[in-house]
């Protein structure tokens, strides 16, 4: 049951090159294959960007969006703090994942339960009218949440244990499950909207039954609570994070649907659904990075490790966001056909809000090594604050392109301000001049395709 301990040491013995490489598989086992899962919709949005109209895709958007809010909500930053809890307490470990799964799920339950009974109020607040098929719709999302809440604790307890086989099959039959079932509804039996919620609910529900299935190990039916008091006071600030992360994308489509209506909303939603291709790397790093830098954290040469894993990874992320740009227009048309052609020009802040977020994976570390978690907090209520006050000079005279770069401005004052704080508690000299000059090289870059090649 315990993590697999030869791995570990294994990792702290090892040189920069070993760790790297590494790294670099399990970002692409663990991580790749997590990004796909919850980038599933980009697979599918050929299929549902013909099916659906300007404002049906907006509506399945938001709602995407608050069902995503009120997971991080319900989670309870639980689930990191599982994680956080059971690297450093090998003995323990069962009970700790027990205890902070049926807390997580128990709130989870009743938050659903509440919001169940409030659909018609969210309806009215976020589209204006209260359309019975748009609150039954919202009602069959909703059901999401708790199912959701489980299957990212399973895909957490199998990453962290490294259960890289069961990882694998869990995902991919989630990601075939979902391909399938849209096609068969949206194409074959034309359901439209609600048919696309149900194929979210039955393949949340079949992945979570698989999931529970393979980490069954790591549950006992003993429940103490001893350790619930200390998950709670490391997962609420994480929590926080959580919800302000999914309360910005919550807010902007709230200000674009009041301000500038459904279609336009629909337009963003793509750009931003299309941007996330960059993501899958960045989920990569993110989902291997946890266990592998706390694997090595305490050895001597670990910061020099660090340093070289930020500049490797900053500069392959910026060549493949430049090649993607290169190639953006052909791919915008065929995952969305030529009706959201008009996305194109919003992209570029999308993707070089993604960027500053791969670096932050990194430079945030000191900040959970220190378990000073309540600095996030501060890092993201900043980003919300900027983010929103951005918004209000913006959108007026730019529209959908000043909400992008109102996004992307919040999350750099964010990061500035994370990794401030996180180099106090465990200061590592990384090669900012190469970040930064990534950043404007990729802006410039984006620019000048803009002006050619997206003009042919």
């Amino acid at each position: 049951m315990n993590i697999n301990i030869n791995t570990i040491n294994i990792l702290k013995n090892g040189s920069h090159l070993s760790r790297l490489t590494f790294l670099a598989k399990d970002s692409i086992m663990y991580g790749g294959v997590t990004a796909l899962t919850r980038l599933i919709s980009l697979v599918v949005l050929p299929i549902i960007a013909r099916e659906l109209s300007l404002s049906d895709f907006a509506i399945l958007d938001n709602f995407k969006v608050l069902c995503g809010l009120f997971i991080s909500l319900g989670m309870l930053g639980l689930n990191q703090a599982v994680a956080r809890h059971i690297a450093d307490d090998k003995v323990n470990d069962k009970e700790i994942i027990t205890q902070g799964t049926l807390f997580s799920l128990a709130f989870t339950v009743l938050l659903t339960t509440a919001l169940f009974f409030s659909a018609e109020w969210l309806v009215e607040l976020y589209f204006g009218d209260l359309s019975t098929t748009t609150v039954n719709a919202l009602k069959v999302a909703l059901l999401f949440i708790p199912v959701t809440v489980l299957f990212n604790y399973c895909q957490m307890l199998l990453k962290w244990h490294f259960k890289r086989k069961q990882f694998v099959i869990l995902s991919f039959s989630y990601i075939i499950a979902y391909v399938a079932l849209t096609y068969v509804a949206l194409v074959i039996q034309e359901l439209g909207l609600v048919g696309m919620l149900y194929v979210e609910l039955i393949v949340a529900v079949s992945s979570c039954l698989l999931g529970l299935y393979f980490c069954r190990e790591y549950f006992q039916p003993k429940i103490r609570g001893t350790f619930l008091k200390s998950l709670l006071l490391y997962g609420l600030p994480l929590m926080s994070v959580g919800v302000i992360q999914t309360l910005i994308p919550s807010l902007d489509r709230f200000f674009i649907t009041s301000t500038l209506g459904l279609e336009s909303l629909a337009l963003y939603a793509m750009a931003f659904r299309i941007s996330r291709v960059i993501q899958i790397p960045i989920y990569g790093m993110e989902v291997a990075w946890g266990p592998f830098a706390f694997s090595i954290y305490r050895s001597d040469d670990s910061k020099d490790t660090f340093v070289r894993v930020l500049s490797v990874f900053a500069t392959a992320l910026a060549l493949l966001i430049c090649t993607f740009l290169l190639v953006l227009k052909p791919v915008l048309i065929f995952f969305a056909t030529e009706k959201y052609l008009d996305s194109l020009h919003i992209v570029t802040p999308f993707l070089l809000a993604l960027y500053v977020d791969g670096v932050r994976v990194i430079v945030n570390f000191g900040v959970f090594v220190a378990k000073k978690t309540i600095i996030s907090t501060y890092s993201y209520i900043i980003q919300l604050v900027m983010t929103l006050l951005f918004i209000y000079l913006l959108i007026v005279d730019f529209e959908l392109l000043g909400v992008a770069y109102a996004l992307l401005f919040g999350k750099v004052v964010s990061v500035y301000f994370e990794w401030y704080f996180a180099n106090k508690y465990f200061a590592i000299n990384f090669n900012f001049v190469l970040i930064i000059s990534l950043f404007f090289a990729i802006f410039g870059f984006a620019h000048l395709i803009e002006n050619t090649l997206w003009l042919m």
